[in-house]
């Protein structure tokens, strides 16, 4: 149980550590972030998981991925006051690598609550509640692909 735990938490550090050169999150909170999500991961790693476990999982990197998205919203905005741009245009271009690796970074946490759901689909696929709650994120979140893979189910 511990190698699978362990497992799982090495593949999120490149993703944590570019969180925090972004200064998306300091040092100190990504300690947090990893103790949490690792406690999580030894409960729904046990011998019998719970439903509750996932769904705690789950709204805390849903809470997780609201924070990201605010932090970012602000950084983005700071660069922007800080360099401001000729009023004719109003995006800021990037390099396409930037681009990139921005889109990996952002999506991370929206995968792993794609993961979480799709591991606690297959223990209680009979439960109506559960599919329900995964469809309603899918579609506010604009996961058009994985909420047609999971309606073929």
């Amino acid at each position: 149980m511990a190698e699978s735990v362990h497992y799982h938490v090495e593949k999120m550090l490149p993703e944590l550590l570019h969180l925090q050169e972004n200064n998306t999150f300091s040092a100190g909170e990504l300690k947090a972030i990893i103790k949490k999500r690792t406690d999580f991961e030894y409960s729904i790693h046990r011998r019998i998981p719970l439903k509750k476990d996932y769904l705690n999982y789950i709204q805390y990197e849903l809470n997780l991925e609201k924070l990201r998205k605010k932090r970012r919203k602000r950084v983005l905005s700071q660069l922007e006051s800080e360099n401001p741009i000729s009023t004719n245009t109003s995006k800021i271009k990037k390099k396409p690598s930037d681009k990139s690796k921005l889109n990996a970074t952002d999506s991370s946490i929206v995968r792993r609550i794609h993961s979480l759901y799709n591991k606690a689909l297959k223990k209680w696929n009979a439960d109506v509640e559960l599919w329900n709650l995964y469809f309603e994120w899918a579609i506010k979140e604009g996961s058009n692909k994985a909420l047609g893979r999971s309606f073929a189910k």
